[in-house]
């Protein structure tokens, strides 16, 4: 029986397949060793997607979820879950579960997305499987159909205010009224879940600028504050700080003692800042600040 490394690698090597399938240029995060935020960075035309890989998502710290929300906010790009289990149960496939506003997946699910064009449409919000109605589709579906409001409620056993509600917001249903729908109107009247766009407005929940504590942090803070960057400090990544909120973010790597690490954690961090299309540097002292900002200040001038 394989181990929960093995398992995990597994699920690793799955999604860097499934990703390149798809075109993306991917890279796998191996910094920290042990409980890291991200395990995979990739992008492709313009979209970009910071990804955790977990055996069972019950073993994702809170830290790690708000670190690879933090990211994926100052990067601009989709966060996502790759698991096995969700607590006691097994992640089905084309199923999508969700956590503080980041969907989760198994990777068979994620490779139907990308390769198939097979875009999910049930989700399971705390143990409850969902579909979610398209409004306009249904409305449309439904006239083309030549049925009334009482008659489709009559047809699909709900209530005809029910049925108003689904033609004037997007409203989910549970899976047996779905499955009912179906038949009737068609699956066409459902809205997929698409994977690689999540609302921002839900990752932003909770989700603050960092205060810095250090003085390398306040400085950072300082002139992010005066370039109208965002500061935001990561716990489990190669990237200890980044300074979001432009086109092109500032990922700050600040020097570990361990010189052997320090060469390995900035390998790393490279890795993301190529696949992100993010500026990575180095910072060992407080001088190496006042360095970043007179080198800004150039390049701003030259442009």
């Amino acid at each position: 029986m394989p181990s929960e490394k093995q398992i995990l690698e597994e699920i690793v090597e799955n999604t860097l397949k499934a990703l390149r399938l798809a075109g993306f240029t991917v890279d796998n995060i191996v910094y920290p060793e042990d409980k890291r935020s991200i395990d995979i960075v990739g992008s492709y035309k313009g979209v970009k997607v910071i990804i955790k890989a977990s055996v069972n998502t019950s073993k994702i710290t809170s830290v790690e979820i708000t670190d690879l929300k933090k990211a994926s906010i100052a990067y601009n790009a989709t966060p996502l879950i790759i698991s096995r289990l969700h607590g006691k149960s097994e992640i089905e496939e084309d199923v999508v579960y969700n956590r503080r506003g980041i969907n989760i997946v198994n990777e068979y699910t994620l490779q139907n997305y990308l390769v198939k064009n097979e875009k999910p449409l049930v989700e399971n919000i705390q143990g409850t499987y969902l579909v979610r109605i398209n409004p306009e589709k249904f409305r449309s579906r439904r006239i083309e159909l030549g049925y009334s409001l009482g008659e489709i409620a009559s047809l699909i056993g709900v209530t005809r205010k029910a049925v108003y509600d689904y033609e004037h917001g997007r409203i989910a249903v549970r899976i047996d009224t779905a499955l009912r729908i179906a038949e009737v109107l068609g699956e066409d009247v459902f809205e997929p879940i698409e994977l690689l766009s999540s609302s921002r407005e839900e990752l932003m929940r909770k989700i603050e600028e960092d205060k810095p504590r250090s003085p390398i942090e306040k400085l950072l803070y300082i002139f992010g504050r005066r370039k109208g960057f965002t500061f935001y400090k990561l716990l489990r990544t190669p990237i200890d700080y980044i300074l979001g909120g432009r086109n092109t973010p500032l990922s700050i790597i600040y020097k570990t003692r361990n010189r052997r690490e320090f060469r390995f954690k900035i390998e790393q961090a490279e890795k993301i800042s190529r696949t992100i299309n993010t500026k990575p540097i180095i910072v060992r002292d407080p001088s190496d600040v006042e360095l970043i900002e007179e080198y800004f200040g150039v390049e701003e001038g030259g442009e």
